[in-house]
């Protein structure tokens, strides 16, 4: 998708800077990317208690063994 940003130029500096992406594109891409990841490790964390989950690691172990 094609936009048009108005960015500041040291922002760009900076995040150019600290990987040697090819293009502003690039850089702007995996800075979006590593927001997305960390704000959903953020829910993640947040919900830390209120999940139900079911332990089937001895389950798995039996069909590992059993080789299926």
């Amino acid at each position: 998708m094609r936009t048009t940003l108005e960015l500041s130029n040291h922002l760009i500096k900076d995040l150019m800077s600290i990987e040697k992406w090819s293009s502003k594109t690039q850089a702007i891409e995996a800075a979006i990317e590593d927001f997305v990841r960390r704000r959903r490790l953020d829910n993640l964390i947040s919900a830390r208690g209120r999940l139900k989950v079911k332990d089937v690691s001895s389950e798995l172990r039996k069909m590992e063994l059993h080789g299926r």
